[in-house]
């Protein structure tokens, strides 16, 4: 029973010993003078069982006005080998009801969805007839259906026809069942359903039962659109538009709302699909057919007209300029555009700009485009120079330039910032100098700064140029001295470094020698003798390569004359390996070969 159905029932069982309880339809709002109020305090459990193809067999405890849904809700619903269409109520042995859940889960109705008692089993039994349908229907899957179920129940479990569906032809593979199997036939047969989609039956004469395995596909529509024109490219609107009988180009740009101003005019190209799907071109003469001088240019379906920007078909003018600005440039040429203009966009002239020779080269275009072809033209470019003047800037007019002009602001002949030199170490004012002429010399440079000071050593003197990576310069500066203008007295150059140093009281000894030292200086003594103080040259040394560096970067070899000076470094090379040497000896000797020459540049740098 219901809540409202045990409410009655109760109301009127008091009623026959209470006369004041009225049993109307409104006895719950006060109208007697005694009322009756039911309420639920709480719902007993019962018992009931699920059983058969479900997902979750078994026993559930559930409230007493629990039903059929309830307990397939509890156990998840049939499995995959469980039907839909015919689950069973059985009550004391006897099924009291069928349940088919498509028509709960299509339409919401519960007309057999039953109260449970305790006791109860729902039984879950295997699939039925089972239908697959694909293609144009809204929702493709497998169906089990009912014995009496045509192919317009089918349709409807799937949704319905989707809107691209052609339902005027259903196929259905099927699978032939053992009874109507032929020796030598194949087993599989393929049909062709006509359908009407308003009354979703089959048309007469042909069989609308559908057998377990069938596989029922609904054709699509052909998606070919042929009932569109096209415009692209410099137009408002681009994009489709419907086509229209008679329909002509006039018509397709006043639908997309007219040119943009950059469209090139002269000429238009449609690109035609005609009805064999062959392509055609045809050109369109823009302008006229605007101002009306043409006439007018029909189209067909599938129509593309293509309207180019100016600037697509077309390169951009330029201007260039190069040269004493401080930003050299090239830009897009503009209508009016003056030298002046041209300057002032490159951040202006250097300090050491040519006022008087601006030059403008100059395309000749009428000598290129209008020459004879079989003969080159005597002038393509014309230059022209141009005054600029200092007062360029308030001048009332600046010449005027035209496309691909391409400006040249010359450097004047002699201009030239300050070149500068650095003097280090023994002279009264060392520092930075700047050089008074471009043949500036060694003698006139420490004349300026103020000679050299009683400790200079000038056997040590030396120049170090940074300009094309020369280094350093051995020099002697006592002859520059002795004879200014000489040889000897070098002329400087632009970055140039000149070092004196300090008087210097040693010589160092590196390389083969029994222990490699710096020694007092002695004067008049020779290669030999300090080598000799330093250990003596070892087995391995080659004393023919032997050599002297004095302190200015000068190198001399070891011939029994050459003279040693404070400050000089003797290097003594290993010894080169002998022919027929293993490889790893030939390596270990090279590697000090190796070792030997870095440390000849090592002595060079150090001078520095």
């Amino acid at each position: 029973r219901t809540l409202n159905q045990v409410d009655d029932a109760i109301r009127k069982s008091l009623a026959k010993s209470h006369s004041s309880i009225d049993v109307g339809k409104n006895s719950a709002a006060g109208n007697g003078e005694t009322v009756v109020e039911v309420t639920l305090g709480q719902l007993r459990a019962i018992r009931v069982f699920v059983v058969g193809q479900a997902k979750r067999p078994g026993s559930y405890e559930l409230t007493s006005v629990s039903t059929v849904l309830t307990a397939l809700y509890a156990s998840g619903g049939p499995s995959v080998l469980g039907t839909y269409r015919n689950i069973e109520l059985v009550r004391g042995g006897k099924t009291v009801g069928q349940f088919d859940l498509y028509s709960y889960l299509q339409g919401g109705n519960r007309s057999q969805d039953l109260t449970l008692q305790e006791g109860d089993t729902v039984f879950i039994g295997d699939r039925g007839t089972s239908v697959g349908i694909q293609g144009s229907v809204r929702r493709p899957m497998h169906y089990e259906m009912r014995s009496q179920e045509l192919l317009g129940d089918l349709i409807k479990y799937a949704g319905g026809f989707s809107a691209i569906a052609a339902p005027e032809l259903i196929h259905v593979s099927r699978i032939l069942p053992p009874a109507l199997r032929r020796a030598g036939e194949p087993d599989h047969i393929f049909l062709d359903l006509p359908f009407d989609a308003v009354t979703m039956e089959v048309a007469d004469g042909h069989p609308s039962i559908l057998l377990d395995g069938d596989l029922v596909t609904v054709a699509e529509i052909d998606l070919r659109l042929e009932n569109w024109v096209e415009v692209e490219g410099s137009v408002k609107r681009p994009g489709r538009y419907e086509f229209k009988a008679g329909m002509t180009v006039s018509d397709l740009l006043e639908n997309a709302e007219g040119l943009w101003p950059d469209a090139l005019t002269e000429r238009a190209v449609i690109d035609r699909t005609n009805p064999d799907q062959s392509y055609s071109s045809v050109t369109v003469p823009l302008g006229a057919i605007i101002e009306g001088g043409s006439k007018p240019v029909k189209l067909q379906a599938m129509d593309v007209l293509h309207v180019f920007e100016r600037w697509e078909t077309q390169v951009r003018p330029q201007v260039h300029i190069t040269g004493q600005v401080f930003k050299p440039f090239v830009e897009d040429y503009r209508e009016g555009m003056t030298l002046r203009d041209l300057i002032l966009k490159a951040g202006g002239l250097k300090e050491g700009a040519d006022w008087l020779r601006a030059e403008v080269a100059r395309l000749q275009l009428d000598a290129v485009r209008n020459s004879d072809l079989n003969a080159r033209p005597v002038q393509t470019t014309k230059v022209i120079h141009v005054d600029l003047g200092p007062d360029f800037l308030t001048r009332g007019e600046s010449f005027l330039l035209q496309p691909y002009d391409r400006v040249s602001i010359r450097r004047l002949p002699w201009w030239e910032t300050q070149r500068t030199i650095s003097i280090r170490g023994e002279v009264f004012y060392p520092g930075v100098f700047s050089l008074e002429r471009k043949d500036e010399r060694l003698s006139s440079l420490i004349a300026r700064a103020g000679g050299l000071q009683p400790d200079a050593y000038r056997t040590g003197a030396r120049v170090i140029r940074s300009q094309d990576g020369v280094g350093n310069i051995a020099i002697d500066l006592n002859k520059a001295l002795e004879e200014p203008g000489s040889q000897y007295d070098i002329i400087l150059q632009d970055g140039d470094v000149l070092v004196i140093p300090d008087q210097m009281f040693t010589v160092k000894v590196m390389g083969e020698v029994g222990f490699p030292t710096s020694l007092v200086f002695e004067q008049g003594k020779n290669i030999n003798y300090y080598v000799g103080r330093a250990g003596g040259f070892l087995e391995k040394s080659d004393k023919s390569k032997t050599r002297v560096i004095y302190p200015n970067g000068m190198s001399l070899p070891n011939k029994g004359s050459s003279k040693v000076v404070a400050g000089s470094t003797i290097v003594v090379p290993l010894e080169p390996p002998p022919e027929g040497k293993t490889t790893i000896e030939t390596i270990r000797d090279i590697t000090g070969i190796v070792s030997s020459l870095a440390m000849v540049w090592l002595v060079i740098e150090n001078t520095k």
